[in-house]
């Protein structure tokens, strides 16, 4: 341990740096819980049962009191923010597994994400509840749905289809000569990322924008008002489920095979998530790393929609620098070297992608990439959103990805445990038939000599007749020798399976129950 501290004192002191800011965090907040408790008990005062309590019309307090209740819900997001970076740089000093860092930084980000749900929930509280045609701007009349959608109670009708399931898997929606036969007359489908032909049982049809977007009124909000429709066929891709996981867990994206091209008419594969290079895919010798460049089949006019295809490749990128994943920065200024898609083509929104880049404190450096990002690729309109209205589509929209993450996860794992089952049940049989096949073999070879025995035993019988009693003795001898011999070599035979120094067979158990205990 002192070792590892000597080795970074860097890396430890920004750890006392981010942990000396939290302090003053919690200690802001802590103030301001104080000042909130001391309204509360004026505007609120405590009366027994039976007392007569008097009806206290103070709206300045009541407003500070709304006011402090957002203040103190910004300072817990705050502490959530600093909590994460400061989990960042501990999980720096201490390296860890792949599957570790992942889920402690999931678990993090939803942290952080739920504290801006408690503040966006204080300062609609803050305005009022009641919402009508007249709070939003003359200007927002086309966009008053979307809106009405962010302002929803929680509990009102829409909370469920805002964070619905994902249609991916329920139906192929693939073009009619995208479907072919085998030799057995089995339907098969071809995946547009790999090119081969799998049976429609292996395929899936891939969302590139979650169905969230879509039932929840945000799509105008971020591609515009007259962006084609998320539920047409160029929001989905037709893939093998196990490409259909990477693709939805936005470790692969598919980008434009030229960047000057427009309009784009040939895709290509691009894997996000350098840890995914090293993988088989669908049990073959197939590494992921092939699919890297690799161009994508279309069996019609059909493409996907670029705007979709935009927010993908975005979500990608602020999902790899959200969950803190080995190589982002070298994602991030692969990208910034080289854009991948034309530019002056306008795909979304400026200030929506503006607050999904930044809304995990993005700075520095991060801050011109970004910039270089939004100019080329995003459009401009007269100001529609407010700030906190800004933070808390994009706060809906990366919980809304998470959830649909989770989902596909979920998804494949139900899939995948069938298919071990059937695997293991599988291996069962034929070790079982093999050891049928033994017992066969050795009864049908024990037939076999008995059978050539039998004639040498007659001419022996005839043999002995003439033979001395000297001979027979000698033969006596011999035959019980060699069965002295048969027992002496059994009896090696079973000492070996049966002796204490020999640990072959439980060396690697050995070894992994110490592994385990240290």
């Amino acid at each position: 341990m002192e070792n590892r501290l000597r080795l970074k004192p860097k890396k430890i002191a920004r750890v006392q740096e981010k942990l000396k800011q939290r302090r003053a965090v919690n200690h802001e907040y802590l103030s301001l819980l104080g000042r909130y408790e001391c309204l509360r008990e004026e505007v609120e005062p405590g009366f027994r049962p039976d007392e007569l309590q008097p009806v206290i019309d103070d709206r300045a307090q009541l407003a500070e009191m709304a006011i402090l209740k957002v203040k103190m819900a910004e300072k817990n997001k705050e502490l959530a923010g600093v909590d994460r970076e400061v989990m960042i740089e501990e999980l720096d000093i201490w390296p860890h597994s792949f599957e570790f860092l992942e889920r402690r930084m999931r678990r993090e980000s939803n942290r952080f994400l739920a504290a801006g749900e408690e503040v966006w929930a204080s300062e609609r509280e803050r305005i009022g509840e009641r919402r009508d045609s007249s709070f939003f701007s003359m200007s927002n009349l086309d966009f008053h749905d979307c809106l009405e959608a962010l302002y929803r109670e929680p509990g009102a009708p829409g909370r469920e289809a805002m964070f619905g399931t994902s249609t991916m898997g329920e139906t192929m929606v693939v073009p009619s000569d995208g479907w072919s036969a085998d030799s057995d007359g089995e339907h098969m489908v071809r995946c547009q990322i790999s090119g081969e032909l799998f049976p429609v049982a292996d395929m899936r049809t891939a969302p590139i924008v979650p169905d969230f977007v879509h039932t929840s009124d945000f799509g105008p909000l971020l591609f515009g008002g007259d962006a084609e429709s998320l539920r047409g066929p160029g929001n989905s891709l037709s893939l093998h489920r196990e490409i259909a996981k990477w693709f939805g867990t936005y470790k692969l994206v598919i980008l434009p095979n030229n960047p000057e091209e427009t309009p784009i008419r040939r895709w290509k594969t691009a894997v996000i998530s350098p840890q995914l290079n090293s993988e088989r895919f669908a049990g073959q010798e197939t590494l992921v790393s092939a699919f890297q460049s690799q161009e994508l089949v279309f069996s019609d006019e059909e493409r996907p929609v670029e705007e979709f295809a935009y927010f993908h490749f975005v979500m990608a990128l602020v999902r790899a620098k959200m969950l803190n994943c080995e190589g982002w920065r070298d994602v991030w200024a692969k990208y910034w070297i080289n854009p991948p898609f034309p530019r002056a083509s306008l795909y979304m929104r400026e200030c929506m992608m503006f607050a999904l880049f930044t809304h995990f404190d993005f700075c520095g450096l991060d801050l011109a990439i970004i910039d270089s990002w939004i100019q080329g690729n995003g459009f401009y309109e007269d100001e529609i959103l407010r700030g906190r209205e800004k933070d808390e589509l994009a706060r809906r929209i990366l919980v809304g990805v998470e959830e649909a993450v989770v989902k596909t996860e979920d998804e494949a794992e139900r899939i995948a445990a069938p298919d071990d089952s059937e695997t293991e049940s599988e291996t069962s049989e034929d070790s079982d038939s093999s050891e049928d096949s033994e017992d066969d073999s050795e009864a049908d070879s024990s037939d076999d000599d008995s059978e050539s025995d039998g004639p040498e035993d007659d001419s022996e019988a005839d043999s002995s007749e003439d033979d001395s009693e000297a001979d027979s003795y000698k033969d006596d001898s011999e035959t019980g020798s060699s069965d002295d011999d048969s027992e002496a070599d059994s009896s090696e035979d079973d000492s070996g399976a049966d002796n204490p120094r020999d640990h072959s067979g439980t060396g690697s158990d050995s070894t992994e129950y110490y592994t385990m205990k240290e």
